[in-house]
């Protein structure tokens, strides 16, 4: 082989590497995109729940309560209907704790909204989308406050928001996530690399970065008192 046949044969293999890999990279994003996507519409579902259940009942889905005072079931569960999941709903034992021999049995059944799109190799009964909690949070100002009551000072205060994946929780259980105000970032974002998707409430979505200060992302978790 001459060596013009021989160059032209390299260049050949490295503009079709080039070609491969452009291709490549335009796929990957693409697929990361139509994550971020469902994962969005997802989040934003739930959250559109929860502001339905309250309008629906009168009260938001967390304030349900035995006679001892105790939560027996998620909210996850409580809003179902809401998402027109009545049919698994009326499986439970609302007079049941969440791990009862009866209602240990549904765990298994999680609905695909609580299933984060990017975590297929995630066990099918826990979940990343959670309430954040602690003092100052929306849900942090006592039994009796309604979403309506934030609405013109707390729009952009978060309502629901993703963890990792270390901090899934069984999608039953009465259990959600605590903010630590002096590293807030702390175990969030589920499939995006110094992110995570929240949703605020005035039911729109959105992803904010873990690189922000505590200081910057405190006013996202701290809700004025209404």
């Amino acid at each position: 082989m001459s060596r013009v046949r021989r160059v032209v044969s390299v260049s050949l293999v490295v503009a079709g590497i080039a070609l491969f890999t452009a291709f490549w990279v335009v796929v990957s994003r693409a697929r990361e995109a139509a994550v971020r996507m469902e994962a969005t519409g997802k989040l934003k579902q739930v959250g559109l729940a929860i502001i339905h259940y309250e309008m629906r009942e009168g009260r938001l889905p967390w304030e349900n309560y035995d006679p001892q005072g105790r939560q027996l079931l998620s909210w996850r569960v409580h809003i179902l209907k809401d998402m027109e999941l009545s049919e698994l709903y009326d499986q439970f034992n609302l007079d049941e704790s969440w791990d009862s021999p009866h209602n240990r049995k549904l765990l298994t059944q999680m609905p695909d909204v609580y299933k984060c799109p990017s975590m297929s190799d995630h066990p099918d009964d826990k979940t990343v989308y959670v309430v954040p909690l602690g003092q100052g949070t929306v849900f942090g100002a006592g039994i009796g406050v309604r979403l309506s009551d934030f609405a013109q000072t707390n729009a952009s205060k978060i309502m629901l928001l993703e963890v990792d994946p270390a901090h899934a929780v069984d999608w039953t259980r009465p259990e959600d996530y605590t903010i630590d105000f002096n590293n807030p970032s702390q175990g969030l974002g589920a499939h995006e690399a110094e992110k995570f998707l929240a949703v605020f409430v005035d039911g729109s979505a959105n992803r904010i970065s873990t690189a922000k200060s505590p200081h910057e992302l405190e006013p996202y978790f701290k809700a004025t008192s209404p």
